[in-house]
């Protein structure tokens, strides 16, 4: 744990009754009219502050972990990946700012950030494939001596399944241990706040106006962040995604293998798909070849055969 950054105390905080209900008209506000500055006006009026909770990568899960693997999936027609060159690495990473054209859930209209999941099955579930889908799965690891700052953007009601769980209840126990000694009980404030935040990144709807305004505070904003931690909607909160910084991809991550897939099935017992075959680097090109022992700690057994 870094930082708990507040700057606040109780007093400048309603009632929680009413700090709920404020955080609640917030989320039911039509932003469709409003401009940016409107936005961050209105976020700013109900719920008073951006919180942020920092950590880093050199004493967090990751350090924990032997294998800390970020997987980037993506669909793709056959006649499309023709198109491209497969040999460069920026193909299987973040799109340019052109192309972002819509607001995404954690990146503002023409505003890159590169999209991930901490498993491969939340991040093909995140592609929604379907049967007969085909793309890559791309698999990157850090790469860096540096410690990477990141936002943790979840509530204190993941799952234990969830394997970030351990790490939020204790951040959610230093944050109320430094509030009793410098600033006043504000953790039923926090707890709401953060409840809140992690159900805009689970629930809200295209165009995304509040998550993609947040992400874009933490990893644009002034404090920016190398990356920020926010749950996967798509696999009710047992997985979790990241959105990284450009800067901090091109600095700090490494692309390990892509594979390249086909959807076989999807039913109740899970996805089951084939690897067509791997890219890896070799020096400063991609070079493609069939699956072998060497490529199967990048994808866990339970993934291959079953998602």
């Amino acid at each position: 744990m870094v930082n708990n950054k507040i700057g606040l105390s109780l007093n400048d905080f309603p009632s929680l009754e009413n700090y709920k209900k404020n955080l609640q008209s917030l989320k039911e506000l039509d932003f469709r009219n409003l401009s940016f500055e409107e936005l961050r006006k209105a976020y700013f009026d109900q719920a008073k502050i951006l919180p942020y909770v920092l950590g880093n990568t050199s004493h967090t899960i990751f350090s924990k972990n032997e294998n800390n693997f970020f997987y980037r999936a993506r669909i793709q027609r056959r006649s499309e990946m023709q198109k491209e060159d497969s040999t460069l690495i920026q193909n299987f990473s973040f799109p340019p700012p052109s192309y972002c054209s819509d607001n995404g859930r954690a990146n503002l209209k023409n505003t890159s950030v590169f999209y991930c999941s901490n498993t491969a099955p939340a991040a093909l579930n995140e592609v929604e494939i379907e049967n007969g889908s085909e793309g890559f799965l791309g698999v990157w690891e850090l790469d860096t001596k540096s410690e990477l700052i990141f936002n943790l953007l979840m509530s204190n009601d993941t799952p234990e399944s969830n394997s970030w769980s351990e790490y939020i209840k204790e951040r959610d126990y230093n944050y109320k241990l430094n509030q009793k000694l410098h600033e006043g009980e504000l953790s039923n404030h926090m707890d709401s706040l953060r409840k809140f935040i992690n159900d805009v990144f689970m629930y809200e709807n295209k165009p995304y106006w509040l998550s993609s305004f947040l992400a874009n505070r933490y990893l644009y904003g002034n404090d920016n962040s190398d990356f920020i931690v926010y749950p996967s909607a798509k696999s009710h909160h047992d997985y979790v995604n990241y959105a990284f910084h450009p800067n901090a991809v091109l600095n700090h991550l490494k692309l390990s293998r892509v594979f390249m897939f086909r959807i076989n099935e999807i039913n109740d017992s899970g996805v089951f798909y084939t690897v067509l075959k791997v890219g890896y680097l070799d020096r400063l090109h991609i070079k493609w070849k069939s699956a072998d022992d060497s490529d199967l700690k990048y994808i866990p057994e339970a993934t291959r055969n079953k998602i």
